[in-house]
């Protein structure tokens, strides 16, 4: 039996991996706080620390995380110092670091990469910029601060934002872009980028002994006139030509950067117009979102993926195996702040899963605290997610609906909303 360390872990990760860990050979220890930071005091380096003195004493197989940041960062870290298998901390960082990722974009698959350019919020020249263009901060999370910029007035109003989040959520990466790369560059700083329309997507896979492998291409579908996730459905309904076209710029470009031996999802958005494919962002980490929807179709939990890859073994699937056709990550969400009033309990979601075993059920807020409190992307207010598998799509729609009628939740107008994050 293999002995893993899950460093900082997701509930996620404490809700799959308890449920297969055993499945799949593997006994699981969980290290450090959860994810959920107050990255404005988080001492990072007492974090890694703690992790590797743990992981000297009891020499486990195998790191893993899920998480973006910083436990995708940590784990890799942690796995190079006691010798596990690992990609680069160095080159996580530059993955992550999205104007450093692009430069590696640009070097290996050009033609896949945007236009892009650098913005210091400290010395800028509006009247210089190509409007319109989409800007992010150049380490971000949950879309926070990233929208289309028609004018200087938008952007102006982005990097009043700006600084916070770079007193706040970035200190820590900063502290790691110093200690584990040579980036000239802190994450002080946004990307703009060139507008990009059509049909959003994620590629998901893995490489393994120089060897890419793709789990699946997931849809991701937006509330209307937004960059809000209403949902993500796999299988996409792109054709099986544009896929494999989306996969072979994903290991192109892995090859090219000298990824290896680790999970890995790539956003990339396809014109149906120009027939172009563009990378939209490298995340390096499998999606723990969609661990289970790979596992209603596949028949096989990426989560078990990632056990095998984390200690240097192929995973071993069958793809398209799994009990259902489709899968869908359907996003509860509200375009106001509201208060909850009313959220499901326990015994509801348990009636849910008496009738849908297979369902993933995720509640964020809790009752008095307005939606904002919680981790948000600034223009909108997830309040839960609910993981569904199904026939068809249409199926899967029928599903949605039913289950979300049966999880009560009611809002009031929230007198006092927290900062936009």
């Amino acid at each position: 039996m293999k002995h893993i360390a899950v460093v900082n872990p997701l509930e996620r990760e404490r809700r799959e991996l308890g449920r297969i860990a055993k499945h799949c050979g593997a006994e699981v220890s969980f290290l450090g706080p959860d994810a959920s930071y107050d990255f404005e005091s988080l001492d990072i380096h007492q974090l890694i620390k703690d992790a590797l003195a743990w992981c000297r004493e009891n020499k486990p197989d195998g790191i893993l995380s899920s998480g973006d940041y910083p436990g995708s960062i940590i784990a890799h870290i942690i796995a190079r110092e006691c010798g596990l298998p690992h990609v680069d901390p160095a080159l996580i960082l530059a993955c992550q670091h999205k104007y450093n990722s692009r430069n590696l974009q640009q070097n290996v698959v050009p033609d896949a990469t945007p236009r892009y350019f650098l913005i210091d919020p400290y010395a800028i020249d509006y009247s210089r910029l190509p409007y319109p263009f989409f800007v992010k901060p150049v380490k971000s999370c949950f879309s926070i601060l990233s929208r289309n910029i028609p004018t200087a007035i938008e952007l102006d109003a982005v990097i009043k934002q700006s600084y916070r989040h770079f007193d706040t959520q970035l200190r820590p990466f900063n502290k790691l872009l110093s200690a584990y790369s040579d980036f000239p560059l802190s994450a002080n700083y946004l990307i703009g980028e060139e507008l990009l329309e059509g049909h959003q997507v994620t590629v998901e896979g893995y490489m393994h002994e120089g060897a890419w492998t793709i789990i699946g291409v997931v849809d991701s579908i937006m509330f209307p006139g937004t960059h809000s996730f209403k949902r993500f459905e796999f299988p996409s309904v792109l054709s099986e030509q544009v896929c494999t076209r989306m996969a072979a710029i994903a290991e192109k470009l892995l090859k090219g950067i000298g990824y290896h031996n680790a999970m890995v999802n790539i956003e990339m958005m396809y014109n149906p117009a120009s027939d172009d494919i563009k990378i939209i962002e490298i995340n390096t980490r499998m999606s723990s979102q969609f661990a289970d929807l790979f596992e209603k179709v596949h028949g096989i939990n990426t989560y078990e993926m990632l056990i095998n890859l984390c200690c240097g073994v192929k995973p071993r699937w069958q793809p398209y195996s799994g009990n259902y056709r489709a899968a869908a990550s359907c996003v509860l969400r509200t375009f106001e702040d509201q208060t909850i009033r009313e959220i499901p309990s326990p015994s509801d979601i348990e009636r849910v899963y008496v009738l849908e075993p297979d369902i993933r059920i995720e509640l964020f807020g809790s009752v008095g605290h307005t939606l904002s409190e919680e981790r948000q992307d600034g223009m909108s207010y997830r309040y839960g997610l609910i993981n569904i598998g199904a026939q068809s799509h249409t199926e899967l729609m029928e599903k949605f609906k039913r289950y979300k009628h049966l999880l009560p939740f009611s809002f009031e107008p929230a007198l006092h909303s927290a900062p936009a994050s």
